[in-house]
């Protein structure tokens, strides 16, 4: 009664170790996860920034000269 008792309890306590690493592992992989989607996002964010700078730096020059230049949204 008392080896089996042991046994169980060990079993469980060696359960209970791989269910928490588990949950280690999928938190670390989520937060990875979530890290890698806010460079992405962030990313993008500097793109969006850069493609409207650029945007406005030409219409400036399309102001100063006068007249539009085409092509613009291919640059």
């Amino acid at each position: 009664m008392n080896r089996m008792s042991k046994m169980n309890k060990m079993n469980k306590m060696s359960k209970m170790n791989k269910m928490s690493k588990m949950n280690k592992m999928n938190k670390m992989n989520k937060m990875s996860k979530m890290n890698k989607m806010n460079r992405m996002s962030k990313m993008n964010k500097m793109d969006k920034i850069k493609i409207n700078y650029v945007k406005r730096k030409i219409r400036i020059r399309e102001h100063k000269m006068g007249f539009p230049i085409k092509n613009t949204h291919q640059r």
